[in-house]
């Protein structure tokens, strides 16, 4: 199957939420990239959370949170761009940070970006080096990846923001049906004045408000 046939399908699945079509993706994508573990990275400052993983063993928890400075994936922050290291001892090598602080033998990760501005990462790793550099093929369905996540965020944010409003216009219609009852119950809005002990101010407020307003 084609690496956009897969990007297709997933993306097409309806029967598959959000999240069951990050982790769909990134399982492709440890096959394809010959790689152990794919995640998919929120960062925001300093702070490295994960989004979405696959890994061998389950050993990274969702919402998981590393400092960023402690991940390689802060090499793709600086550099803005792809970052592939096919074989970790020898690029970048024991110099780097993070050499000590993990296994990890080779590494591909990409920005995502939602809106135009920077999200995160979508990135994969092994415990083992491989044997050649990662191709022009496998980088391309890396971007392909990070667009299509970057998109479905957008997505996913139109539809949170519509449903606050939907939610916030229902809660304005069911006061609105409230007060309606409310100014049903009394015949006028002097026979109100004239009985304010029944009926408080500011019902006959919105009384006024809501009904019609013709001479009497």
């Amino acid at each position: 199957m084609s690496i956009i046939k897969n990007l297709q399908t997933i993306s097409n699945d309806k029967a598959l939420s959000f999240d069951k079509k990050l982790e769909s993706l990134l399982s492709i994508g440890t096959e394809i990239l010959g790689l152990e573990t794919g995640i998919v990275s929120n960062i925001q400052g300093d702070n490295y959370r994960v989004l979405s993983v696959i890994t061998p063993d389950n050993d990274i928890s969702l919402n998981t949170t590393f400092a960023l400075p402690d991940t390689y994936c802060a090499d793709v922050v600086n550099s803005d761009a792809v970052v592939a290291y096919h074989n970790i001892d020898t690029a970048p090598g024991a110099s780097h940070p993070c050499f000590e602080k993990y296994t990890l033998k080779s590494y591909l990760a990409s920005p995502v970006r939602v809106h135009g501005e920077f999200f995160g990462t979508v990135n994969f790793s092994s415990l083992g080096p491989r044997d050649t550099p990662f191709t022009p093929l496998e980088m391309d369905y890396l971007l392909l990846l990070a667009s299509w996540i970057g998109n479905e965020l957008e997505r996913q944010q139109a539809i949170s923001n519509l449903n606050a409003q939907k939610a916030i216009l229902e809660e304005r219609n069911s006061l609105l049906h409230q007060v309606t009852n409310l100014a049903g119950s009394c015949r006028s809005a002097r026979h109100w004045q004239n009985r304010t002990g029944s009926c408080s101010i500011w019902v006959w407020f919105l009384y006024r408000w809501t009904k019609p307003q013709v001479g009497y």
